[in-house]
């Protein structure tokens, strides 16, 4: 299976950018506690706006942070549909996440 790429175009960097900051508001009002890792997943959205797959790269070690960031994600769903012209480039988006938990009420995602 060929590897997926997202388009490379303004319209894809603008929505990855803004999903990303509604995970991270998202995140901040979800901190798991005093919970403190890191974490690789793949977030896969579809056309509507929609989660299609959340992909565990590589977890925390910690089960219980690993169900946290995985409830942080499904919570910043539903997100806004593809504009028209993002439609017309791709049928979905992968979003690669670092996410970092520090043990304060502050969620940091890096792509």
């Amino acid at each position: 299976m060929p590897k997926f790429h997202n388009p490379e175009t303004p319209a894809a960097d603008f929505y990855i950018a803004g999903w990303i900051q509604k995970l991270e508001r998202i995140g901040d009002l979800n901190y798991p506690g005093e919970l403190v890792g890191n974490l690789k997943v793949k977030v896969v959205l579809n056309p509507q706006g929609g989660l299609q797959r959340i992909i565990m790269v590589h977890s925390s070690g910690n089960p219980e942070l690993d169900a946290a960031a995985e409830q942080i994600i499904r919570l910043s769903f539903p997100y806004t549909p593809f504009s028209d012209q993002l439609k017309k480039q791709t049928r979905r988006i992968e979003i690669p996440l670092d996410m970092h938990f520090l043990g304060v009420r502050r969620v940091n995602v890096w792509q």
